[in-house]
């Protein structure tokens, strides 16, 4: 574990709200948590013929497809928390080659 510190330290310096998480077994349940949203985004694009690569919990698209994993993205999100939780919008890191890194935050709607 020692030589891993360096990385876990970095983490919670970007991400100081998980610190507690990495600190308990919490850990993995966060990282099932990534795996489980992009494997149901990776499913539905899929289905609609979207290629998508995952790299980790990244999706790599084509830049005309990206409302439509938005949307795949913020419902994958809501199916596999199930209610367990009160967060009402998912933010999205997006990096297009050539432009500045963009945030987009979605709303979810209750069903």
């Amino acid at each position: 574990m020692s030589r891993y510190r360096g990385l876990i330290d970095n983490f919670i310096l970007i991400h100081p709200r998980f610190e507690a998480a990495v600190s308990i077994a919490q850990w993995g349940s966060l990282l099932l948590i990534d795996s489980t949203i992009v494997q149901h985004v990776l499913r539905m694009a899929t289905d609609l013929g979207i290629p998508v690569l995952t790299v980790h919990k990244k999706i790599i698209i084509a830049a005309p497809a990206k409302a439509t994993i938005e949307l795949m993205l913020a419902r994958a999100f809501r199916y596999v928390l199930k209610g367990t939780s009160n967060i009402r919008s998912v933010r999205m890191d997006w990096t297009t080659k050539g432009v500045e890194k963009e945030a987009v935050v979605v709303t979810l709607e209750k069903s």
